[in-house]
């Protein structure tokens, strides 16, 4: 509406390369930034296995992983937010 003022008060800031909130019903979060070194990645998930609705992120490592010498990265490194997020049910 015309002359209606909204106020918008930011309160959490999010530091990743995508991010949504997901809930029950499930849903997708992709990396579309095509500068971004994680160009591409994509997580879906299910309906059912997040019981409340939570806001889930796709991030750049802030520190690098540690990989034994005798073994190579097949592709960079990604940090799926909240850590410790636990899905019910059974899902592949």
């Amino acid at each position: 509406m015309p002359g209606v003022k909204l106020r918008v008060e930011i309160i959490q800031g999010i530091q990743a390369e995508a991010a949504r909130v997901i809930g029950p019903e499930g849903g997708t979060i992709s990396v579309n930034q095509i500068n971004s070194p994680i160009f591409g990645v994509k997580i879906e998930i299910p309906e059912g296995v997040l019981e409340t609705n939570t806001l889930v992120q796709i991030a750049v490592p802030s520190e690098p992983y540690d990989i034994p010498d005798n073994l190579e990265a097949a592709c960079s490194a990604v940090d799926f937010i909240p850590d410790g997020l636990l899905f019910q049910g059974q899902y592949t």
